[in-house]
């Protein structure tokens, strides 16, 4: 069959956001392909799945995650086509999630690797993965090192495990960069807010001093980072609504590593109990309704006990 328009979008701060494009189109069922005007890219999806993308010269994951960082401002549409390209994505609605919370992660590395920053080898790891095995190949046979840009865009891998990888070599010291960046160190946490207003998200925002930061993941995901060395984190705030999807909670508690429940969530049962915070005027109390008197201590504190808990769930961005 031809191409048949189903509808169009207006990405940016006053359209909609990829994740909610994404999602709407996996609910028609249609066989179809979302095409992007301003940077020239398609995603194709079938029986309900993201089963490939492209965005020249580049197929797959790859494009994908590429599509996800650039389409902040673009004009898409949605155009039913039993003509699928098929790259074996195989990426449900319930993996959006996922797939959002590793281009913010990625996102927030460029701060530390901005583009131009030169990567030059200095040793050879001891254990190299395949992304490993071709990195140590390309920078090998560039002795004064490369840009960063040219590193990603020569490598045929996810930008965001390449990123990733070169991090571990950074703080290995197996590589060298021209930018030196004093947040490297800091490790992620991912924090999960979930509260019933959208006033106390905000509030909870305002007093960590990044309300003006956050950015919409979805109808009921907001989204920010917090430096607190030593750590860096990654706080997704869900409004639960009615209509709040079930599936975007259950999917985020399985990415976060740690919980922290605004309002009055069950706590019984629990070998760890969920730290509650109430939002009162101009202040935040726990549970037992004691007067909180920095936020921010209350997370570093919490997340320092929650630290060996942790440790094989923690990702670092």
């Amino acid at each position: 069959m031809g191409k048949v328009e189903v509808f169009r979008g207006f990405l940016g701060d006053n359209g909609i956001t990829l994740f909610e494009t994404v999602q709407f189109a996996l609910h028609t069922g249609l066989p179809g392909e979302l095409l992007f005007r301003k940077i020239k890219s398609r995603i194709f999806l079938r029986e309900g799945l993201v089963v490939g993308a492209e965005l020249p010269p580049f197929r797959g994951e790859k494009a994908l995650e590429r599509i996800w960082l650039r389409a902040d401002r673009d004009v898409v549409s949605f155009f039913a086509t039993s003509d699928i390209r098929d790259d074996r994505l195989r990426i449900s609605e319930v993996d959006l999630l996922s797939v959002q919370e590793r281009i913010d992660g990625f996102r927030v590395l460029l701060q530390d690797f901005p583009p131009t920053t030169r990567v030059k080898l200095v040793s050879t790891p001891p254990e190299r993965t395949e992304i490993g095995a071709a990195l140590v190949s390309l920078l090998s046979a560039h002795e004064d090192g490369l840009p960063l840009q040219d590193v990603l865009d020569r490598l045929p891998f996810s930008d965001t495990l390449i990123l990733r990888t070169i991090r571990a070599w950074v703080l290995g010291q197996h590589l060298a960069i021209s930018t030196p960046a004093p947040s490297l160190e800091l490790e992620r946490r991912n924090l999960l807010v979930f509260s019933r207003t959208i006033a106390a998200i905000y509030a909870f925002f305002h007093a960590l001093g990044i309300q003006k930061s956050v950015q919409r993941r979805g109808g009921h995901i907001y989204y920010a980072v917090r430096d607190l060395p030593p750590y860096r984190i990654h706080i997704y705030a869900i409004h639960l609504t009615p209509g709040a999807p079930l599936r975007d909670i259950r999917h985020l508690l399985s990415i976060a590593d740690h919980l922290l429940a605004l309002g009055a969530l069950p706590t019984r049962g629990m070998k760890r109990p969920i730290p509650v915070l109430i939002p009162g005027p101009g202040k935040w109390m726990d549970a037992a309704f004691r007067e909180i008197p920095s936020l921010e201590e209350f997370l570093l504190d919490t997340l320092k006990k929650e630290a060996p808990h942790g440790k094989q769930t923690a990702r670092n961005p």
